[in-house]
């Protein structure tokens, strides 16, 4: 089965707005949140979905987000649009980077990337990168 991996950034250090982006965009109020020394964590998990959240130390409040779609790149954009959508309309910058992967974790395509302000533009696809 196709797998696309996904990392990226939101920057905002507010849980409350990460959660609810997460929430909105998977469908789902089910995060695992944990509270670590090195900051607040989600973490949601199905059969299809992996999606991990952390709170970066870094000089400008952001999460780290990472995980994977059990689907293809034609699947994958849609999916991970609908959170940069989400991103737009709650005024979050954001940096996403996608790849396909075979079964063994091996990128079998090429790496795409977007960057959008808190305003927009709101543009994904083959070609980004």
């Amino acid at each position: 089965m196709s797998q696309t991996n996904f990392y990226g950034r939101l920057v905002t250090g507010d849980l409350v707005t990460v959660r609810q982006l997460l929430q909105t965009w998977l469908g789902t109020e089910q995060l695992a949140e944990k509270l670590k020394l090195s900051g607040d964590q989600l973490v949601y998990e199905d059969e299809r979905v992996y999606v991990y959240a952390s709170a970066a130390m870094a000089a400008v409040p952001a999460f780290l987000l990472e995980g994977h779609l059990l689907a293809g790149l034609d699947e994958a954009r849609p999916w991970l649009q609908r959170l940069l959508a989400g991103c737009v309309a709650r005024g979050v910058e954001a940096a996403l980077e996608y790849v396909a992967v075979d079964g063994d974790g091996q990128e079998i395509s090429e790496q795409h990337a977007v960057t959008i302000g808190g305003n927009g533009p709101l543009r994904l696809g083959a070609n980004d990168g």
